[in-house]
């Protein structure tokens, strides 16, 4: 109840703070608060993409924290405004396109890279491209340790592989956990000795497990038995991520190139419509 208190005062507080704003200050504020609205929208759409987990591994995600410049620009055009009382035409003119080319060539990026990693990614070629063909070397290291570790602990304990298979997965294994980097002891349990040809596939290994629990595949360039869930698999996880850059980026990394090369002209006619008009007003344009 407090909280709902606090919260009504604040939203009182914006009200009288927004009545006591002139109608004319209103207009811009509105003006600039639609603008950036129409930046933010594409330039989160870019970000999300490319932190998402399936995109990550094959982009290099700093590229497109150049986008973060966008919030930048249009405050400083807006304190311009402000300590002018009047527009600017630089301001103006740099806040309207800088942020519409920024956001056009990294969704151009993402979009070529998306229709480049759909084809590569559903390709049977494992070669395809160095990242296809690292996991799938660390899938084949990761098969090779469980089926170690299942073998040893059968011999061990007695009992049966298949029924083992069924029932653990690869995290239960201690040297998986070595070498995979964790310190927590697993259920099934043996000496580490020899897990040093394992190592090196952390971040793979962590890739493909997301994969596997997420996206309800097994294997990597093929169809294979999952390593990390329990989950019945339907396809084999490269696919999986190429259904990800082709039905996910790469139309969503279209949309945002098609609205900024509208947004873009639409911006330069208003700048050039603009101009008699400003100057007929007195402005200095």
């Amino acid at each position: 109840r407090r909280l709902m208190h606090s919260s009504a005062r604040y939203l009182l507080l914006y009200r009288d703070l927004w009545k006591a704003v002139r109608p004319d200050e209103r207009r811009r504020l509105r003006v600039e608060a639609s603008r950036q609205f129409s930046r933010q929208v594409p330039m989160c759409n870019l970000l999300i993409m490319a932190r998402s987990t399936e995109v990550a591994y094959f982009t290099m995600v700093e590229f497109y924290y150049v986008v973060a410049v966008i919030p930048v620009i249009i405050l400083v055009t807006h304190f311009v405004h402000m300590q002018r009382g009047a527009p600017n035409k630089v301001a103006m003119a740099v806040t309207l396109i800088v942020p519409s080319l920024l956001l056009l060539a990294c969704g151009n990026r993402q979009y070529m890279q998306a229709v480049s990693m759909t084809d590569r990614l559903a390709a049977s070629d494992c070669n395809a491209m160095p990242q296809k063909q690292k996991l799938q070397q660390a899938w084949e290291a990761a098969h090779d340790l469980w089926m170690g570790c299942l073998n040893e602990t059968s011999t061990l304990y007695g009992y049966d592989v298949a029924t083992l298979q069924r029932s653990f997965r690869i995290q239960d294994c201690d040297e998986y956990l070595d070498a995979a980097g964790a310190n927590s002891r697993s259920r099934l349990s043996r000496s580490t000795r020899g897990t040093g040809s394992y190592l090196g596939y952390a971040e793979e290994w962590a890739y493909l497990r997301y994969l596997e629990e997420n996206h309800f595949c097994g294997g990597w360039c093929t169809p294979r038995v999952q390593l990390w869930s329990h989950v019945r698999s339907k396809d084999s996880c490269s696919n999986a991520v190429a259904d990800v850059f082709g039905w996910y980026v790469q139309p969503h990394a279209a949309e945002v190139c098609s609205v900024m090369v509208v947004t873009f002209t639409v911006s330069a006619i208003v700048l050039v419509l603009l101009g008699p008009i400003m100057r007929k007003s007195g402005f200095d344009w």
